[in-house]
């Protein structure tokens, strides 16, 4: 799993970090760089970006997508984390702060796709019976 963070203060551009939480060996096969851009386009798309006005904290989650690996192959992840919002600074703008982690999914995600294949297989079998 990875770890992101994605800091956003007034009118500054938002600052984003993506560091591995622990070390594993099959997460060598992810190219990292293209892997960041991919990991901060998601986290931007999927973190709120209007709070309630007390300031509460608010959970978000991604929907998989697919990362080709560079053995040729394709993992599904997706971002899981917590995003807040501060208070109306003096200069204007608000400090905004996203966190959360990667979680490979590839796992379920093709459990899902083989259940859906068996799914539709037994449709076209029971309208070829019926």
């Amino acid at each position: 799993a990875w770890r992101c963070t994605l800091r956003s203060i007034g009118a500054c551009p938002p600052a984003f970090e993506l560091r591995q939480a622990r070390s594993e060996g099959s997460n060598a096969i992810v190219e990292e760089s293209a892997f960041r851009q991919v990991v901060e386009r998601t986290v931007r798309a999927s973190a709120p970006t209007a709070f309630p006005p007390e300031g509460r904290p608010l959970g978000f989650e991604s929907e998989a997508f697919a990362f080709d690996t560079t053995d040729g192959g394709s993992r599904y992840f997706t971002v899981r984390g917590v995003a807040t919002g501060g208070p109306e600074m003096p200069f204007g703008g608000t400090i905004g702060l996203a966190e959360g982690y990667v979680v490979d999914v590839t796992q379920k995600q093709r459990e899902v796709q083989e259940h859906l294949k068996w799914r539709g297989r037994g449709g076209g079998l029971s309208l070829l019976v019926f």
